[in-house]
């Protein structure tokens, strides 16, 4: 497994998903943690940062990273609010033997739905 993370997000995640990166996603299983700079934008450093996270699914799963960068736009220096932050990408092989149910990476998202609805993160 491969993991990136980042307290204060790696880059934006525009700036992040190449389209060499958004390839070598085909075929793997991920977990992301993302926050959009609007939900961040403004925000004092005691406050919560609002964070959402998912799986790549399917034959294309960084598609649904690239939906993010639709999404939320395109962060530059006159719009700061604009884009998303990619705070975290676990990253696994696909394997025809372990289905997708069964796979870390679901293991791991249900943890942390779990974790967030019972609210002791």
């Amino acid at each position: 497994m491969r993991m990136f993370k980042s307290k204060i997000g790696i880059k934006p995640l525009d700036k992040w998903l190449t389209e060499e990166k958004f390839r070598s996603l085909k075929n793997k299983r991920f977990l992301h943690v993302i926050s959009s700079n609007m939900d961040g934008h403004k925000k004092k450093p005691t406050e919560e940062l609002v964070i959402k996270f998912g799986q790549g699914k399917g034959s294309q799963p960084a598609s649904r990273l690239k939906d993010y960068t639709s999404h939320h736009g395109h962060a530059d220096s006159r719009r700061p609010w604009m884009g998303c932050r990619l705070h975290c990408l676990l990253i696994t092989e696909k394997s025809k033997k372990v289905a997708a149910t069964n796979s870390m990476v679901c293991k791991c998202e249900l943890k942390l739905k779990q974790c967030a609805k019972n609210d002791n993160c």
